[in-house]
């Protein structure tokens, strides 16, 4: 699912595990951050880091240990009890430098074109270089996409494994339009 231009991924799983059970896999499964300056996740062998406040949550993997992907998102969680298991509900958004840097860098670009759009009415430079710079920043926008979606179905994997879960909900992929 997309919201607007940014990447934005939502799901929600069901385990049979209680919340407490999950919640403690968790903590099991991931490096559990102290604080923002916490940096010991790099002595740890875990893939995943975050913070965990109560039964809401957030994760995202630790760079270095696998080979770059791109932009990692974050995934934020809240457990839930849902009958005798738990109901987790999951969002993965881009992770806020990228983000800056990808409205940063659309902003650039899309000004860019504007300016050489105006350059091309009044004569100054070809038709051909607003479409470079458009082919440019979709190309840009595919790869940012590409990797987000690639990185929170990892995600989702990993909590699906970790939980022995089963995903009831995904806003992954939506159908245009009404299926009759």
């Amino acid at each position: 699912m997309q919201r607007g231009w940014v990447p934005f991924d939502r799901a929600v799983l069901q385990t049979d595990l209680s919340p407490e059970e999950a919640l403690n896999r968790l903590k099991e499964g991931i490096y559990v951050q102290t604080s923002f300056l916490d940096l010991g996740y790099f002595k740890e062998d875990k893939r995943y880091k975050g913070q965990i406040n109560g039964a809401e949550f957030s994760i995202s993997r630790v760079r270095g240990l696998e080979p770059f992907h791109g932009p990692i998102p974050e995934v934020y969680g809240k457990i839930e009890p849902a009958g005798s298991g738990s109901q987790v509900r999951l969002t993965s958004l881009l992770e806020g430098p990228v983000l800056m840097f990808f409205g940063l860098a659309s902003i650039i670009f899309w000004g860019g074109i504007v300016r050489t759009g105006i350059a091309v009415i009044q004569q100054q430079v070809s038709l051909g270089v607003p479409f470079l710079l458009v082919g440019i920043w979709l190309i840009f926008y595919v790869l940012i996409n590409s990797f987000f979606w690639m990185e929170a179905e990892n995600a989702r994997r990993f909590l699906l494994k970790l939980w022995k879960a089963r995903e009831i909900i995904s806003e992954t992929v939506q159908p245009k339009g009404e299926i009759h």
